[in-house]
């Protein structure tokens, strides 16, 4: 399986970041390396730096389908 990465983020309710607001999650990407996902990243993180609640990560397909294998 080809590897790609996104950056995924959202501002949250709450401090455990467990409950994003509606409309405001924001998806990044494909990226075909991490170092490319890394560097939207930290672009995003640093745009929201003031912004307690808001909150950016990044994912892989990889990532997803192994979570996709241990809930089946």
């Amino acid at each position: 399986m080809h590897r790609q990465f996104w950056v995924i983020g959202a501002d949250y309710d709450d401090t455990d970041f467990t409950r994003p607001v509606d409309g405001t999650t924001r998806v990044h990407g494909p990226f075909s390396s991490y170092q490319e996902a890394t560097t939207v990243w930290r672009e995003q993180a640093m745009e929201s730096r003031f912004k307690a609640l808001t909150r950016y990560t990044i994912v892989s397909n990889v990532a997803a389908a192994e979570v996709g294998r241990a809930a089946a």
